[in-house]
């Protein structure tokens, strides 16, 4: 039998992607998906376009193959299996914790997926953000056993992977028994490999970990990904997130101070409920102020079942991509800044495909000396080597 995989969302649902690949594969074979027997879907819902995208693709998929079995699985179908299962008698709806039930064996990688391997070491969320669905799809938090991350992470090591992306749903929240001490035994266990951590909720960025961090050298890389969402107090409370703009400033500062040429990007909603002008500014000042390396904007997308969905003064279409706009045009600037900043300077990169690498930092760079993918190297940055 031959099957495929088609994978929607975040770093968390590539794992679990790759986990079903690697499953399936110890009886059946990868095909194209217009003539794969069986097509797994990963489904992301974790706003209201994200789940209008996913609904789109599952009847993409049926269009572009008129034989196939469909299984719908990840986020979305844990919301809304009805759905789902209406739309075809092709389809089934299936559970990622049924589906991934008893899969420890660790990724085997071909030649061309040796630079950089997620794994995800954690699931669930205990936080409930107002406009967040993803905590009712995932349920609680849970953490993946210390020895089944080790066990992998030193395969994935021998295997040559170059870095292996420590991913899950509310990361910081691992606690067999902390992150921190998960990755200091990471580090004695692998020899080559280097390790980034995905994202993490704010409060949840301790002095050990960045100790850790700090004292790890070129084996952890130097760049958070740590989610901002509003730089409006009045805003962060509307979403209950649990820190000030004066507590992540704070953490930025100090984050800065021990590590200067460190790297954060970070997430901002635009034309949240209730949003005024002049929330809007305070987001663009702490960003200018905290020179993010790169911030990923999402206007403000209504999610059914979700608090926010059902908040007054909602924000107009128009205002919110005028604000999206705004916010991405400082973006591109931030980012070029912070990578100028980096002119002159060495850093480990990760090769990949089409002569491109990924720096420590978590930035993108070219150049026509990197060959083979999965390598290593010290680069002296110049900013030249600057793309998107």
């Amino acid at each position: 039998m031959s099957f495929a995989v088609v994978n929607l969302g975040c770093r968390v649902n590539r794992a679990e992607s790759d986990l079903i690949i690697e499953k399936m594969k110890e009886t059946d074979v990868v095909a194209p998906l217009e003539e794969a027997d069986v097509v797994f879907v990963n489904t992301c819902t974790v706003t209201g376009v994200a789940e209008k995208k996913t609904r789109k693709t599952v009847r993409g998929v049926l269009e572009k193959n008129k034989h196939a079995k469909v299984i719908v699985t990840g986020c979305a179908a844990e919301i809304s299996p009805d759905y789902y299962e209406g739309l075809s008698d092709r389809i089934e709806v299936v559970s990622k914790f049924d589906l991934l039930a008893n899969t420890s064996k660790p990724l085997d990688l071909d030649s061309t997926a040796i630079s950089r391997v997620n794994v995800k070491i954690q699931d669930g969320c205990d936080n409930a953000c107002t406009f967040c669905i993803v905590h009712v799809a995932r349920g609680k938090s849970i953490s993946i056993k210390k020895e089944d991350v080790i066990r992998q992470c030193v395969e994935l090591d021998k295997q040559g992977a170059s870095e292996i992306v420590l991913t899950g749903i509310n990361l910081g929240n691992y606690s067999d028994p902390s992150l921190s001490e998960l990755l200091r035994e990471l580090l004695d266990s692998t020899k080559n490999c280097r390790f980034r951590i995905s994202s993490i909720e704010p409060p949840e960025v301790t002095g050990e970990l960045l100790e850790t961090i700090q004292n790890a050298g070129s084996r952890v890389c130097k760049h958070l990904h740590m989610p901002l969402q509003s730089g409006s107090n009045r805003i962060l409370k509307l979403m209950d997130r649990h820190y000030s703009a004066e507590q992540f400033i704070s953490l930025c500062e100090k984050i800065y101070s021990l590590m200067p040429n460190f790297s954060l990007s970070t997430d901002i909603i635009v034309g949240f409920p209730g949003e005024t002008e002049a929330d809007f500014k305070d987001t663009v000042s702490l960003a200018k102020r905290l020179h993010f390396s790169k911030i990923h904007v999402f206007p403000y997308s209504k999610r059914e079942g979700t608090p926010a969905c059902s908040m007054e003064n909602q924000i107009p279409d128009g205002v919110k991509k005028q604000r999206a706009s705004e916010l991405r045009k400082l973006s591109y600037a931030l980012r070029i800044q912070e990578f100028n900043k980096r002119e002159g300077c060495q850093e480990w990169v990760v090769t990949e495909n089409d002569c491109r690498a990924t720096t420590d930092s978590f930035f993108t760079i070219k150049s026509a000396t990197f060959n083979e993918p999965g390598e290593l190297l010290l680069v002296k940055l110049s900013k030249e080597m600057f793309c998107e």
